[in-house]
């Protein structure tokens, strides 16, 4: 079984069209979501601009090697919430997701952009 390089684990709600397969990443503008399984100590490798973009947390930067990167998630990406929580800045996202174990569901718009935090 070979590894899927956006995480085996990542669980997508966008529909694949009939000529994409049932495997492929989200494209730019799509809406999908990532579950991703945080145990204690686990750093996620995100880093999320100052401002929000369209209303939503844009994530910046994504350390290579992280979880973040092993469950597909890319910098430009837009974070619209996170296990149900939508938020205004991301110093509380930043803190939900640093005291947050087990699974983390993070709903996203694939985008690319950026504009600074630091790594949670």
């Amino acid at each position: 079984m070979g590894r899927w390089p956006w995480g085996p684990a990542a669980k997508y709600t966008t529909a694949p069209s009939s000529t994409q397969s049932s495997i492929a990443p989200p494209h730019a503008g799509d809406k999908f979501k990532v579950v991703i399984d945080k145990r204690e100590g686990d750093k996620l490798g995100m880093r999320f601009a100052e401002d929000l973009v369209d209303g939503f947390m844009l994530l910046k930067a994504v350390a290579p090697g992280s979880l973040a990167e092993h469950y597909g998630m890319q910098a430009g990406d837009l974070i619209e919430s996170i296990n149900g929580t939508s938020f205004t800045d991301s110093e509380s996202a930043v803190k939900v997701l640093r005291e947050s174990q087990g699974g983390l569901e993070i709903m996203l718009t694939r985008r690319r952009r950026g504009s600074s935090c630091g790594f949670v």
